[in-house]
């Protein structure tokens, strides 16, 4: 039973070393928010080439049935 214990104690000593490896400043801090600009971005992009495209199409369409609703 010691054994189990002493085993899990040191796998929270292990796990406490990886996360405090992980959380220390390696110059690695703001690279999550740099891709999640990124993937924004492409995605901001991809909607503008899908409206401009699409667009013209779209707004003719809603603008004709706006106008024989009135």
């Amino acid at each position: 039973m010691s054994l189990s214990i002493l085993a899990l104690l040191n796998w929270m000593k292990t796990a406490d070393k990886f996360h405090q490896l992980n959380t220390e400043q390696t110059g690695q801090t703001g690279q999550g928010l740099v891709e999640y600009a990124l993937i924004l971005v492409l995605v901001a992009v991809v909607v503008i080439v899908v409206l401009g495209l699409l667009g013209s199409g779209i707004a003719n369409s809603m603008y004709a049935n706006i106008v024989a609703v009135l």
